[in-house]
Formats: structure tokens, C-alpha cells, sequence
């Protein structure tokens, strides 16, 4: 297939319009799970609102871990977008341990026969999880909400200070703003050792200097890290070979087969619907009659001379056969009048019968 300049160009244009709608259309809300930036049912912009709204020192960090723990005091948020076995490294223990407050939301737990659903009381009311996992009951951490299944928040002392672990990472999502217990039960954990940090590095989110400390300063380096590079590539790789095939062949030509006429066939097929048109029964029941009538007589073992319709009920008796199935197929040869399509049709069965028949002469 030849594609005129024109069309080319046409196709060109428009990738090109497609992949700057894909930009432009882009969501302009975040919906990284777990971040004060999103607007998200996941997210956690609405309580991040919420403690500025309470006049509470709370504030994110988005330089990487190592920089906080050495220089930043009081107490650090990190919500996992989903479920995360962690293991507390030397570094968190010994800030912890100097008078700080970690708190982990979205920490693993065991499944439960807990409802996924379920309204819990706390002292800072009502309190809405969808989860069924609990963490089991240890004498040395603290249940700050729980219920017969296990603890869904607890607090585990480290020296000075004190680790929080919460088993949902939805504890003050979105999601649940109309659930004001979840609000003040998170707020009333925070708010005891500040100030307070959320992690947004966490979710992807750098400061200036760590975006220049990583080399991601440039929107270059932006679209590596996004599927809108892949789309890019495609896009390109599809307009080279569009320009490509232009005058090329995908491939060596293949010859067309010729399927060469059967004119035996042909003229078997005409005859028929000749025939067919003239309603000449008598002269199909003619031609097919002797034809059966031959077959029948090698059989039989009587040669290829044909006999008469007589002689040949004869030697059919002698197989032990009776005389009136035969005669059926004989008669209507001997009067010569036309029938109808559907006699036709019945007698050729009858024949069907005789003739090709596995038992007709066993």
C-alpha cells in the first residue's frame, strides 16, 4: 500500500496532536495513595487541612529520610500506600530512642475473622476501619484501639520516646471525613511530641535540592520516570514506519493461485440446472435408473450386460430378499412419467438403500 505525501503528513500531525492531548489532559490531582497532596479517597489532603485548621505545627518533609533523622526533633508521619511489613533500621530505633515519635501507618497485620467493615470506639469517638487485619496483643505494646480480634492502632515505648504502628492505611483518608473519629484519634496521636512531619518523600515528592541531588532537575528526566515516555517512543517508532513503507513492500510479493476449473464438474452442475428448470424428471430417473440398475447387477454377480427388470428380481429373490423392495425402485423406470421433486427424491433413497446399504446384501 502507497500513502501519498499528504497522507503522511496528515498521520504525522496527528500523533503528534495525540500525544499533546495525552499532556494536556493529564489529571491535575495526585493520586498517590497515602499523600497530604491528593484530593484522592486515598489520599490525606482533607486531615492534612485539618491540623492547619487546628493551628497544630504540623509540616511535610520531602528530603529523604537519612536528612531528617539526624537534624529534625518531635514527630514523624510515614503512611504507606498499602499494607508494608516493616522492620524499624538502626537509625529510626535510635531517633526513636533520643525522644522522638514514629508513627507507622499502614503497617502489616495478620487477616482476621474481623468484618472488613467495623465501627470501633476510642476516646476520640467513633472510629470507621475497613480492614479485617489485627495485630495480636503484646504485653509490652499499648492498644490504643482494638477489639476482640485484635489491635488495629498500638503504641510500643522505646526508651524516651515511642513507636505507633496503625494496621490500615486509610485511618484518616479522604474518605473518611464524614467519620470525625478518625480525624481526632490520628490528630490525638501526633500531636502529643511536636513538631509534627509528614514524609511526602515517601510518596515521591523532592524539595528543590533533592530533585538537583538526584539529577531530576529537568523535564527530560520528569518523562523518564513516566509512562508518557513509552507513548512518546511508540508514537515516533509508528511515524518512521509509516514514512518507511512509503514505497517499501512488508515482505517478498506473493503470487495468487490459480484454482483451475473442473469442467467436468461445471458441465455436471449446468446439465443439472438445465434439467432442474425443464422439470425432466423422467429423463434423471432414465440416466440414474441404469446406472443403479448396472451396480446393482455387479453385486449380484451378474456382469456389466444390462438385464431385464424380470431377470434381475430374480437373482434379487435368490439373495433372500424380498421382491417388492426392488420392484418399488423398477416400476416407476418402466411407466416413464414424469413425477415430483420430492418422489424424485424418495426414490433415489430407495435406491440409497439397496445399493449402498452395508447390510442390503450381507
Amino acid at each position: 500500500m502507497k500513502l501519498s505525501r499528504k497522507r503522511i503528513l496528515g498521520i504525522a500531525i496527528a500523533i503528534v496532536v495525540s500525544v499533546l492531548l495525552i499532556f494536556l489532559s493529564a489529571p491535575n490531582t495526585n493520586p498517590h495513595p497515602g499523600s497530604t497532596y491528593s484530593r484522592s479517597p486515598q489520599g490525606y489532603g482533607a486531615w492534612y487541612a485539618y491540623m492547619l485548621n487546628r493551628k497544630l505545627p504540623i509540616q511535610r518533609w520531602e528530603k529523604s529520610l537519612k536528612d531528617f533523622l539526624p537534624k529534625q526533633k518531635g514527630t514523624l508521619i510515614r503512611i504507606f500506600p498499602t499494607a508494608s511489613k516493616l522492620a524499624l533500621s538502626s537509625e529510626e530505633k535510635k531517633w526513636i530512642t533520643a525522644g522522638n515519635t514514629l508513627v507507622q501507618v499502614g503497617v502489616s497485620a495478620p487477616v482476621t475473622a474481623a468484618n472488613f467493615h467495623q465501627s470501633i470506639e476510642s476516646p476520640a469517638g467513633l472510629v470507621q476501619i475497613d480492614t479485617s487485619r489485627r495485630f495480636k496483643p503484646i504485653a509490652s505494646k499499648q492498644e490504643i484501639l482494638g477489639d476482640r480480634f485484635g489491635v488495629v492502632v498500638r503504641q510500643e515505648k522505646i526508651e524516651k520516646g515511642s513507636l505507633i504502628q496503625v494496621s490500615t492505611p486509610y485511618l484518616a483518608a479522604n474518605a473518611y471525613q464524614d467519620a470525625a473519629g478518625n480525624y481526632a484519634l490520628l490528630a490525638q496521636l501526633v500531636k502529643e511530641n511536636p513538631p509534627i512531619w509528614v514524609d511526602e518523600y515517601l510518596h515521591g515528592y523532592k524539595d528543590k535540592q533533592s530533585m538537583e541531588a538526584l539529577q531530576e532537575g529537568n523535564w527530560i528526566s520528569y518523562l523518564i520516570k513516566t509512562p508518557l515516555l513509552a507513548i512518546a517512543i511508540q508514537a515516533v517508532i509508528l511515524l518512521c514506519v509509516l514514512i518507511w513503507s512509503h514505497n517499501q513492500r512488508f515482505g517478498l510479493p506473493q503470487t495468487v493461485e490459480v484454482v483451475k476449473p473442473d469442467n467436468s464438474q461445471a458441465y455436471i452442475h449446468s446439465l443439472a440446472m438445465v434439467l432442474a428448470r425443464a422439470g425432466a424428471s423422467e429423463f434423471v430417473m432414465q440416466a440414474i435408473g441404469q446406472a443403479e440398475k448396472l451396480t446393482l447387477q455387479k453385486k449380484l454377480g451378474l456382469g456389466t450386460t444390462l438385464l431385464s427388470h424380470q431377470e434381475l428380481v430374480d437373482a434379487w429373490v435368490e439373495t433372500g430378499r424380498s421382491p417388492s423392495e426392488l420392484t418399488a425402485v423398477l416400476t416407476p423406470l418402466e411407466s416413464k412419467q414424469r413425477i415430483s421433486e420430492r418422489q424424485l427424491l424418495t426414490w433415489l433413497e430407495q435406491w440409497q438403500r439397496i445399493n449402498y446399504n452395508p447390510e442390503s446384501l450381507s
